[in-house]
């Protein structure tokens, strides 16, 4: 009988301590819920608020003594203006475009200080938005908040809005083709400074005089070579080939040394416009796969 008691109580405790865990449990999750309402509670008044203020058209150069003129809540003022966001504390608008300083930094001659708040979290990715070679049409409250959005002593400049910003798809497909356009600008240069300047037969002679150094000076570089066409072969894949001089079926025996030129890497008017026996420069890139194991120079451009 006392066992079976024992027992008894000891179930009674168990479900004791669960139900007193399952109501604290419940207590908290009651603390967050009510928390998360009044957040957004503040937000949505906070949002109405902003939208009821009374936004006048100034010009920048009048902005600050705008903003000092202020005494009350409900005021705010529309200025067109280059935009500076260097940090998600706060923005700089100014009348003049925004110049790179020696030091590398951008700044906007004569800027306004504005407070940011939460732009960012509104309005993702704001400074990649922001173009240096347009104006903006910029909305700032003035409030008793300082940049972080705390109490302040005084009124501020808030940026609330700022008409005209691209999307951030715009932003991603701007980035990706200036990628594009630096890679470009960059495959120019290098083509335009070739690290080898000669006839076909100048540069068969130093691989063969050491392969070694040959392979560490010339590899993946971009080399400008003369040579004679060999003649032209369209099949499944067309190409045409240049030599020291001698016949093709020399290169083995007597030290000639052929380069192809695919069709799609090369222009198609070589193939119209060129014939075998002809001198041809051209300027490629000397690849492990292609010129070291077989004399084929990689995305090859005509000179002349």
């Amino acid at each position: 009988m006392k066992k079976e008691i024992k027992r008894f109580f000891a179930v009674g405790m168990v479900f004791l301590v669960f139900g007193l865990l399952s109501c604290v449990s419940e207590q908290e999750k009651n603390k967050e819920n009510l928390a998360e309402k009044e957040k957004w509670k503040e937000y949505w008044e906070r949002q109405a608020f902003l939208t009821s203020i009374d936004y006048k058209n100034i010009s920048v150069e009048q902005l600050n003594s705008a903003i000092a003129s202020v005494t009350n809540d409900g005021h705010g003022f529309i200025v067109q203006a280059y935009v500076l966001h260097p940090d998600w504390m706060y923005f700089y608008v100014g009348s003049k475009q925004p110049v790179v300083e020696t030091s590398g930094k951008t700044s906007i001659p004569n800027g306004i200080y504005l407070g940011a708040q939460d732009f960012d979290k509104k309005f993702p990715q704001t400074s990649e938005r922001l173009e240096t070679d347009r104006q903006y049409t910029v909305y700032i409250a003035v409030l008793k908040e300082d940049e972080y959005g705390k109490a302040s002593e005084k009124y501020n400049g808030i940026v609330t809005r700022i008409d005209g910003l691209r999307t951030v798809e715009e932003v991603q497909q701007k980035a990706i083709k200036q990628k594009e356009e630096e890679k470009k600008k960059a495959i120019e240069e290098v083509y335009k400074n070739p690290v080898f300047i000669g006839t076909v037969a100048s540069f068969v002679r130093e691989q063969k005089e050491n392969e070694y150094s040959f392979e560490a000076k010339y590899k993946d570089r971009i080399v400008q070579l003369t040579g004679v066409i060999t003649g032209f072969n369209k099949g499944y894949e067309s190409y045409f080939g240049i030599t020291t001089g001698r016949a093709i079926y020399e290169v083995s025996v007597e030290g000639g040394y052929c380069f192809w030129f695919n069709q799609d890497e090369f222009p198609e008017e070589v193939f119209l416009r060129f014939k075998k026996g002809q001198n041809i420069t051209v300027v490629g890139q000397v690849s492990w796969g292609g010129f070291l194991y077989n004399g084929k120079l990689d995305n090859c451009r005509l000179v002349k």
